[in-house]
């Protein structure tokens, strides 16, 4: 029998869990740590590599962010970050 979102039932409820509930992602990447933080995607990796934020996970070529590891950093207050100086050199 199927749902309104043409998912069977036994699908949509495996092992008691409600497969239609929306799941953080454990990586993240480039536009949504860049959005967290107020700046363009492209400039991550300028931080990345001044040592300003966590560093990211390669795998193959994709660039992720340990969600549990950024939120932890931002949590702490997120040290040793300024987007400003960055800004401040291009000018």
């Amino acid at each position: 029998m199927a749902g309104s979102d043409g998912l069977s039932r036994d699908i949509r409820d495996i092992g008691g869990y409600d497969m239609t509930q929306t799941v953080s992602p454990e990586l993240l990447d480039r536009e949504v740590v860049g959005r967290m933080l107020g700046v363009h995607p492209r400039s991550l990796l300028h931080f990345v590599r001044r040592g300003q934020i966590p560093a990211p996970v390669k795998i193959g070529r994709l660039v992720k962010w340990n969600r549990r590891e950024l939120e932890k950093w931002l949590d702490a207050g997120c040290p040793s970050f300024s987007p400003d100086s960055e800004r401040s050199k291009a000018q």
